[in-house]
């Protein structure tokens, strides 16, 4: 798990509801709530500022540190709600974390290994069926995202939950070991101009 150097700022809230959030977002201020032991803290972040830290956040989790008033709390994002067609953030959940604490978590599936693919350099294209997967573990053990490595598939191969190799300390939420077997996380498949060029030679 990766710690980035990064401080973002959030103002109490006490008024809170739908009214008050589009307020907000006139202003370029965005909802968010801390989430920490039980408790939720209401809070408001500069929109700007937030774009900047998923900006350098990318798609991977982090360690983050959030101030709230004069107190620093170590956390991170549980969830971010992005506008369905605007470049914006609608609201964003954090999460108060020690190195201690259990946590149930999406992490993404980070693709390796398309260069030496026998599938991929046939002219397939990589077919995701899974971006994420919840996982448990201590947030000392987070990983930054779990490795899907596609460089011994072939044309029509598929690679699943049971084959991506799992930090240690890292369970899988939801899946035991015999059900990993049933989730397909990608597949090499054959692209359309392929079929298409395909078609116009056997014609």
């Amino acid at each position: 798990m990766e710690f980035i150097d990064f401080i973002i700022e959030g103002v109490s809230r006490k008024s809170v509801g739908t009214p008050d959030s589009r307020r907000l977002r006139l202003r370029n201020i965005i909802p968010a709530v801390m989430y920490s032991y039980g408790v939720s803290v209401s809070i408001s972040i500069d929109l700007k500022k937030a774009l900047n830290m998923l900006k350098l956040m990318s798609s991977e989790v982090f360690f983050i540190k959030l101030k709230i008033d004069d107190t620093i709390n170590d956390v991170i994002i549980k969830e971010v709600v992005k506008h369905p067609y605007k470049n914006t953030i609608l609201h964003i959940d954090f999460q108060k974390v020690k190195a201690s604490d259990y946590l149930n978590i999406r992490v993404p599936i980070l693709f390796v290994g398309d260069k030496e693919s026998s599938g991929i350099k046939s002219g397939g294209v990589l077919m995701k069926y899974l971006k994420n997967v919840k996982i448990k573990c201590k947030a000392s053990d987070l990983p930054s995202s779990l490795t899907a490595d596609i460089s011994n598939l072939a044309l029509n191969d598929i690679i699943y939950l049971s084959d991506i190799k799992l930090p240690e300390g890292v369970k899988l939420k939801l899946f035991d070991k015999s059900s990993k077997q049933k989730y397909a996380v990608a597949s090499i498949i054959v692209s359309k101009v392929a079929q298409s060029k395909e078609s116009d030679s056997k014609s």
